[in-house]
């Protein structure tokens, strides 16, 4: 008589290489999906960045408009706003992933884990100010993944 089917030794390692396979997958496409992360979030605050120089060059609303950078490491938070004339007046605010922080090396600290960065454009040329400024976005202590904006003393704005 010849026994057909599977021993309980055969079946266990079928499912562990399958448990396997499936980690190194999750692990992988979660890899991608913080590398997009950070792309999308560079796109984001660039085209906020270009909102705010040109309201600034139209002069809307008679005044000058800027974005200012919020970074709080111990929270792990980090924001980015539309701001009209200064950082008080916060039009729009938006955050980038929790994976994800500005190098705060590029940011002025307000001590205890805080810091900031706003920038403003003069009306009607949409100018940054005496010299380039570079914004980071990285993967949060990865400084090898970061992207870059430059937002260059002539008004252009690069990433």
């Amino acid at each position: 008589m010849i026994k057909t089917g599977f021993t309980l030794i055969e079946m266990v390692i079928v499912i562990a290489i399958i448990a396997i396979l499936s980690s190194l997958v999750l692990i992988f496409s979660y890899g991608v999906k913080v590398r997009k992360d950070v792309d999308s979030s560079v796109n984001s605050l660039a085209a906020v960045i270009r909102e705010a120089q040109q309201k600034s060059i139209t002069q809307e609303n008679m005044t000058n408009w800027g974005v200012y950078l919020e970074s709080n490491v111990n929270t792990k938070k980090h924001f980015f706003s539309l701001i009209k004339t200064s950082k008080v007046n916060i039009i729009n605010r938006y955050q980038i992933p929790t994976a994800l922080e500005f190098d705060t090396s590029l940011l002025n600290s307000l001590g205890g884990g805080l810091y900031e960065k706003e920038i403003t454009f003069t009306q009607l040329y949409g100018l940054p100010g005496s010299s380039d400024i570079n914004i980071k976005i990285r993967i949060a202590n990865d400084p090898s993944s970061a992207k870059q904006i430059t937002i260059y003393t002539n008004g252009t704005v690069s990433y």
